[in-house]
């Protein structure tokens, strides 16, 4: 049995390296309208990209990851990491 969530979130996360790991700092999101369904693809008709730009409108230099995060009415949720990272740079 697969889930339907109502309301999805991408998030672009900043990256810094310390001695301990990896720290992780909101940069933006976007929201997906309309939430997702069992076995359905987010931006394979309509390619979703980024700009490089936190939600200021500055560039976010230095390496960042992908957080895709998606809950129901009742607060359940879920999250997901990408694996790789992007370098943004001017």
């Amino acid at each position: 049995m697969g889930s339907n969530f109502a309301k999805v979130s991408v998030e672009f996360m900043k990256v810094d390296e310390a001695q301990d790991g990896s720290r992780f700092s909101y940069v933006r999101n976007q929201l997906i309208a309309g939430g997702v369904r069992e076995r359905q693809w987010v931006g394979k008709r309509e390619p979703r990209n980024w700009d490089g730009e936190d939600d200021k409108g500055q560039v976010s230099l230095g390496f960042h990851k992908l957080r895709v995060r998606v809950w129901d009415e009742r607060g359940d949720w879920v999250a997901a990491w990408s694996d790789s990272k992007v370098y943004v740079e001017l």
